[in-house]
């Protein structure tokens, strides 16, 4: 992810100066719901929250280790002066090196489930670009429907059968060991009232 810094194609001059002075990179996760399914943990469980803190901050840490080797074998990043990593006294080749990304269309092709979401269905439809319809079915529960005895449909929530504060609490096992953007959407029912979305704001606040 770092040489990719230095090949990529930028649009503007600005962006790429901006690019090199900072050198963020992004590691993430993406798939899961999938491997908390094959676990045998339900998403909306306490386990679930201490898996997702166990793997988020092996990345970090881990991600932490290898810039500071590139930092060594390359040189810091150019802002590295006066930025949290120099406070910190923790030589960095990147001001950031992990976040959670969306991964909508990558976990597809991938056969996943996306980014650190909850199932959005077992079987669903998408519409891509085009307005062109495409039916969904998870693979994982198609797998497991043939070769499982045990009742999957706790193992398989959906991600409105998910509480709005199970969603939180999962996020914030991720955020905590993130540098950047985390993406998170909580699904609601259709009737879901103003007030409820306030208090998931201020909760999440």
């Amino acid at each position: 992810l770092d040489n990719v810094i230095d090949v990529n194609k930028y649009p503007s001059t600005s962006i790429r100066e901006i690019t090199n002075k900072n050198r963020k990179i992004g590691l993430g996760v993406m798939g899961f719901a999938h491997m908390l399914i094959k676990l045998g943990v339900s998403y909306d469980s306490h386990e679930a929250e201490a898996i997702a803190e166990k793997v988020m901050s092996f990345i970090q840490r881990e991600s932490k280790s290898a810039s500071l080797q590139l930092a060594h074998e390359r040189g810091v990043f150019p802002n590295f002066k006066g930025s949290i990593w120099d406070t910190k006294n923790l030589p960095q080749r990147n001001a950031t090196t992990t976040t959670i990304a969306p991964t909508g269309t990558l976990s597809l092709i991938a056969g996943t489930s996306s980014g650190i979401e909850p199932l959005y269905d077992t079987v669903y439809t998408r519409v891509l670009f085009g307005d062109i319809e495409v039916s969904i079915k998870d693979p994982l529960f198609e797998e497991m429907k043939k070769t499982s005895a045990q009742n999957l449909e706790n193992l398989f929530r959906k991600a409105y059968q998910i509480s709005p504060e199970y969603h939180l609490k999962i996020q914030k096992r991720f955020q905590d060991h993130v540098d950047n953007a985390v993406s998170k959407t909580i699904n609601l029912p259709e009737d879901t009232q103003p007030e409820t979305i306030l208090r998931i704001y201020h909760e999440a606040y």
